[in-house]
């Protein structure tokens, strides 16, 4: 019987580890501090590497439960945390945002920059007519260079923000950071 709770690790890993599971699990490693033949240990023990997490000192693989709970013995190892799903919603966003509140108070959003992180975009005519008003773009899903949207979501929310009949904030610019995977699916390592 393993140790229960380990003060290294997650809870959804504890509860995995703790069960025995012998699953292979997507996770972010922390690192004490940045140890390149380490982490090269730790990638050669991994079944797949998703990318390296240097603001951390960590990455994102899948390791084996039985990898994952040996790491907690290293005095290397910070922090192993599973690289959970985020999803895309919008369905209450306005009310919890007060999304208004700014209209209200006389703001039409000029030399405003808004960067919003999700799927992506396409040049809509909401966001690009009268002027173009996507001043950036950066996708860390595919690496794609020019603005596009697999998904939908990433254009419904700056063209949401610039309907007339929630807030007519025509003068904003959008900086896109796309961050999701079509499915509406990415692992918070992206």
């Amino acid at each position: 019987m393993r140790k229960i709770g380990n003060s290294k690790l997650c809870p959804i890993l504890n509860a995995k580890i703790m069960a025995q599971s012998k699953e292979e699990l997507p996770v972010i490693v922390q690192l004490v501090e940045d140890n390149a033949e380490f982490k090269d240990g730790i990638m050669g023990l991994a079944t797949k590497v998703q990318s390296n997490l240097p603001l951390i000192n960590g990455m994102a693989c899948h390791l084996t439960t039985d990898i994952i709970h040996r790491l907690t013995s290293s005095p290397n190892v910070e922090y192993i945390s599973f690289d959970s799903k985020v999803f895309t919603q919008l369905d209450v966003a306005v009310p919890t945002m007060e999304a208004n509140f700014p209209h209200e108070k006389g703001f039409k959003g000029k030399g405003i920059t808004i960067a919003v992180v999700d799927t992506g975009i396409s040049p809509h005519q909401d966001l690009t007519k009268p002027n173009n008003r996507i001043v950036g773009f950066k996708d860390f899903v595919n690496k794609v260079s020019s603005p596009y949207d697999d998904n939908g979501h990433g254009t419904q929310v700056p063209c949401t923000v610039s309907q007339k009949f929630i807030i007519p904030f025509y003068n904003f610019q959008y900086i896109l950071i796309t961050l999701f995977c079509p499915s509406s699916l990415a692992p918070i390592s992206i």
